[in-house]
């Protein structure tokens, strides 16, 4: 055993003993990477920690591994966009009829700043928190520091260089980086791409050596009483002092009975890992264009690609002319050594819990004081997750909030 994991030990021991009979008890339903996050936090404050999960877990893993504040909500549905999403062009698409046209009416709707500054604030505190995780933690997760954003055309890059802190490169500086064929980018120098799964696996072992317990198991039911009750389709009923609903867009199931929406619907996107040889690019990049994210993993070399925002329900199957639309971007616009045959492509899909403003919910649940939700992170879950579940934390505790009151008002469920 490491001398952090009987550090951790003393102190699990310390603070949240169940012999001293003073720990309260908190579940968290959810095992993705909010869920995770807000068992950090809380079982660092000195509560007993259980996390449920139905292994939904998906959209924790299998996405871009982006932790980019400065790109928080860049992305804002315009009427042109929802045209295209209504008609299936380029990468956002909408089933009709469904629960995704409504979304994407009340997206278009919300067309604001509603909500981008209490994000950006959630999204620079979580780069803050990352920093302290690294070094307390000592995580493996293959991290690169810089992030680009590159641009067809220059003055596209100008527009977004307005809102976001970083350097404007022209297309020679990019082509340094393995990128061609675009005229401009901006390079966030501090902001970080990791590998997302690693990052879920150790979060994993860290909570454990914390102490946090879990189980497999699907919740069916949560109401409040004197204290909160939770039935479980295995398990049977358990209690607790406080519940946590950090289980993406499923968790709109758990909120309906106790008579709150959050809005989330699932947008499906596509990861695909494609073996290549060699260094193809030098820092991890977002085509903002395509609405494409592209990383390659220093330990394996895998070339990471991530895109779409499909709202069609909870659908895995892609069509190959979709997946060959992402590739072709791809190959556009890298300079990939030979043509990776299609079997040799890793494919998954995340279900990530988007709200039509694309702002999370956090906050208790209306009516009840023992029961948060933390839901609706969409395309910002990794980006969010450390700031959320301080949140959480400091709801559960009565503590003040690090997030200002404003934010902390945007985000709650009755806002």
């Amino acid at each position: 055993m490491s001398t952090s994991y009987y550090l951790k030990y003393i102190y699990v021991s310390l603070l949240t003993s169940g012999f001293w009979g003073c720990a309260m008890d908190v579940v968290v339903v959810g095992g993705g990477i909010i869920g995770l996050f807000s068992a950090y936090y809380i079982v660092r404050r000195g509560f007993n920690v259980l996390v449920v999960d139905a292994g939904h877990v998906k959209a924790s893993r299998f996405n871009a591994g982006f932790i980019v504040p400065s790109f928080a909500l860049t992305t804002r549905f315009t009427l042109l966009d929802a045209i295209k999403a209504l008609l299936g062009l380029g990468p956002v698409r909408v089933s009709i009829p469904g629960p995704g046209l409504s979304w994407l009416f009340n997206a278009y709707r919300s067309v604001s700043t509603t909500g981008l500054s209490a994000v950006r604030e959630l999204g620079y505190r979580s780069l803050e928190l990352y920093e302290e995780l690294f070094s307390r933690e000592h995580l493996d997760v293959d991290a690169t520091r810089g992030v680009i954003a590159l641009f067809l055309r220059r003055e596209d890059a100008e527009d977004f260089s307005k809102s976001v802190r970083g350097d404007l490169i022209d297309s020679r500086e990019l082509e340094s980086y393995g990128y061609r064929g675009f005229e401009a980018g901006i390079f966030v120098r501090e902001e970080l791409a990791l590998d997302p799964e690693k990052l879920h696996d150790s979060m994993i072992r860290a909570l454990e050596d914390y102490g946090v317990r879990f189980i497999n198991d699907r919740v069916l039911r949560i109401q409040e009483e004197e204290r909160v009750k939770l039935s479980l389709a295995k398990t049977g009923v358990i209690e607790a002092d406080y519940s946590i609903l950090a289980s993406g867009s499923w968790t709109r199931d758990l909120t309906a009975p106790l008579g709150y929406n959050p809005r989330v619907e699932p947008a499906r996107g596509l990861v695909v890992k494609m073996p290549v040889r060699g260094d193809i690019i030098g820092k991890p990049g977002l085509m903002e264009d395509y609405g494409v994210a592209v990383q390659q993993h220093k330990s394996t070399g895998i070339l990471r690609i991530t895109g779409f925002f499909e709202l069609l329900g909870y659908s895995g199957n892609w069509s190959r002319s979709r997946v060959e639309w992402l590739l072709d971007k791809v190959r556009r616009h890298l300079a990939i050594p030979r043509e990776v045959r299609f079997e040799e492509l890793e494919l998954t899909t995340g279900f990530r819990p988007c709200t039509p403003t694309m702002t999370p919910v956090i906050g208790h649940i209306p009516g009840t004081m023992k029961i948060i939700v933390a839901t609706g992170h969409c395309r910002l879950g990794l980006t969010l997750a450390p700031a959320t579940g301080e949140l959480v934390a400091d709801i559960i505790e009565g503590s003040k909030p690090k997030l200002s009151w404003e934010a902390v008002k945007e985000l709650a469920p009755r806002r």
